[in-house]
Order: C-alpha cells, then structure tokens, then sequence
C-alpha cells in the first residue's frame, strides 16, 4: 500500500516526475497509544516491489532503488520524513472535581481542674483546615484508543496527510 507524489523531485536516483512512497514498518504500542512507522521512498511502484525478498530471512535485493532522504523540490533542497507516530486515541469528556480549602471551627469539652482542685467542664476552639469539593468541572482528555480498525489505513491516511502538507495535498494520489 503506498502513494504517489505527482511532483518533479531531484534525487539521488536522478530527475523524477513523480515518487512512490510505502509505508516499510508499522509498529502498535499499546502502552503509550501510539502507531509507529517507518517510509520510503522509490522511482515507482516497480522499483519499490523489487526491493522486497522473495522468501523470509533473506535480504532485501535491491536496496539500492530507495530515494535518499534529501530532496529538491521547487529548487529547494528537502529533507522528507521518514519516521512517524500517531497517538491512538479518542476524545473522552470527563468530570475533575473543584475542591477548596474550608477552615471550620471544632468545639471540644474537657475537664480541669480549678485553682480549687474541683473538677470544671470547659470548652476549647479549634480551628481546622478542610479540603471540600464545591463542585466539578468539564474536561476533554485523550484517551488511549488502540482499537482504530485497520491499523494500515489508519496510519496510511495520517502518513498522506504529512506527505500532502509537505508536497501539497493536490500532488498526493493513491496507488
């Protein structure tokens, strides 16, 4: 699954009139919420397929055909990403509760004795410091949400989004 770039690009692999970009590493890490993954870009849709092994363990064939990661665009020399993460989550509005500090005034009995050595009732204020909550507010938090569906498509939808922003969403096309 990857994209093109309908864009004149100088390159390490010559003068190109468009790129494909693929996606080479997803990666979900369900502690921290977030999608990882790794791009690369190619000639073409062919060129990029070369670059895959035929059979498990073996090394890639034709590294070669990867687009370096500087590139001129409109006679600017870019440097294009090559790595992502995408938070995993969703909105979710939850309650905090406001608390304030009270001071409240305790009132106790105990007994002493007089100057006479008779038993006296007496009283004594204290004052004590209370935190209470006096009511709740609204929050929007982002929740940690690894069940986003395909996993692929979300994270191909964010990488063309970046890719549009640098190249221009007119120049992105789906392969």
């Amino acid at each position: 699954m990857g994209f093109i770039i309908k864009q004149p690009l100088e390159t390490n692999q010559g003068l190109l009139t468009e790129a494909y970009v693929r996606i080479e590493m997803y990666r979900v890490d369900m502690f921290y919420g977030l999608c990882h993954t790794t791009i690369a870009m190619y000639p073409s849709k062919t060129a990029a397929k070369k670059t895959f092994p035929v059979y498990f363990g073996e090394s890639s064939p034709n590294v070669s055909q990867v687009v370096g990661i500087d590139v001129i665009l409109n006679d600017e020399e870019i440097t294009y990403p090559t790595y992502f993460e995408f938070p995993m989550v969703k909105d979710e509005e939850i309650e905090i509760p406001i608390m304030e500090e009270q001071v409240e005034t305790k009132t106790s009995t105990y007994y002493d004795f007089d100057e006479k050595g008779e038993i006296v009732e007496k009283t004594r204020e204290e004052k004590i410091t209370k935190l209470v909550q006096t009511g709740t507010n609204k929050i929007t938090k982002q929740k940690i949400d690894i069940n986003k569906g395909n996993v692929y498509e979300f994270a191909y939808d964010l990488v063309k989004k970046e890719f549009g922003k640098i190249f221009g969403d007119e120049n992105i096309i789906d392969e």
